[in-house]
């Protein structure tokens, strides 16, 4: 039950860049922080990097910064019932294996030890765009039916949702909605629910929620042309835990000027800045939402999430936002497209 702990391994000196790549492709969601005789200084959490996201809005710092250095740990002298005590009564989901002076061994995941477990909270699904962007791929085919690798979006977002735990779908369809329909059925073939929220006219990605029925739980929202890596639990937890009526997804979009920027006052020159980078949270498409959210949405009406959400904070609702750095791919133009050709493994 251990992993491979070598691709997960930065140093003082690694940019948070660096840190990321590791977060995302080592499986594990934290990057350890060695020195060179591989002595254990500090962890990294995906949760770190994402509460360093919003307070610093960048990711030009290095792994020093934000690594914890007061980290939970198992010596090796102890067993896997110890190990797995200390993961849940510290709440955490990984940790790692040391020796007396502190040299790393391994590192031992939660999720190794645990089967799934079934969500009660419904998903839905944004199936409904025409792709205007997109066309001529789109003239015949729903934007989310279009395959990546031999497989359509849908079917890939699907079956990593399932494989995070749950089982009540609701996909909001429109344009070219039989095909859809027709493809995934009732959702027997997977071994789940899928009931359809028919738009007899484009509603939004917010106005068809009113289609939705009777919902007791938090329910999370996903555009049907969106491929990530992001474990859906997590930003269903991080919701629950701030106690959120709704919570965005975002990303980090860095924007580099290619000139000098020139600050003035008046006419009067102040200072030149050469080519900067400006950095920004963008929504990514993810939303967890409350039920009770759902009373705002007049019956019938065109509403997209943005104007939704703006709505249900001048009403005082409480809206999180949850930095989403794991892979993350908007198939909305051709060239989206054909990156995620050539980026997605199945």
């Amino acid at each position: 039950m251990s992993i491979n702990i070598n691709k997960l391994l930065v140093n003082l000196e690694s940019s948070i860049y660096e840190v990321l790549e590791v977060i995302q492709n080592g499986n594990a969601q934290i990057a350890l922080v060695v020195d060179n005789k591989k002595k254990l200084l500090g962890t990294i959490s995906d949760g770190d990097v994402r509460r360093s996201i919003l307070k610093n809005g960048n990711l030009q710092i290095n792994a020093e910064l934000i690594m914890r250095r007061n980290f939970k740990f198992i010596t090796v002298d102890e067993n896997i019932e110890q190990a797995l005590k200390k993961m849940k009564k510290e709440k955490i989901f990984q940790i790692p294996v040391i020796d007396k002076n502190g040299i790393l061994l391994d590192l031992l995941l939660l999720k190794d030890f645990l089967r799934v477990e079934e969500k009660k909270n419904n998903l839905v699904i944004m199936a409904g765009g025409k792709g205007m962007r997109l066309r001529p791929y789109t003239e015949k085919c729903p934007k989310p039916m279009l395959k990546i690798n031999g497989k359509p979006i849908l079917e890939i977002i699907l079956e990593q949702c399932i494989e995070s735990g749950f089982r009540e779908f609701h996909f909001s369809v429109n344009y070219l909605k039989n095909q859809i329909i027709d493809y995934f059925g009732n959702g027997e073939k997977w071994d789940v629910n899928i009931n359809y929220l028919i738009e007899k006219k484009p509603l939004g990605t917010a106005g068809s929620l009113q289609l939705l029925p009777k919902q007791s739980q938090p329910f999370i929202v996903i555009n049907g042309d969106l491929l990530t890596r992001l474990d859906l639990n997590r930003i269903l937890n991080f919701h629950i835990e701030n106690e959120a009526d709704a919570t965005l997804g975002v990303r980090n979009h860095s924007e580099k000027v290619p000139y000098g920027v020139v600050k003035v006052e008046g006419t009067r020159l102040l200072s030149f800045e050469e080519k900067p980078t400006f950095n920004h949270l963008v929504n990514a498409g993810v939303y967890v939402i409350n039920p009770n959210l759902l009373d705002i949405i007049k019956v019938n009406s065109f509403l997209d999430m943005p104007n939704f959400l703006e709505i249900a904070k001048d009403k005082s609702y409480r809206i999180n936002v949850y930095p989403i750095h794991e892979y993350w791919l908007d198939i909305g133009k051709p060239e989206f497209l054909k990156k995620a050709h050539s980026e997605w493994i199945s």
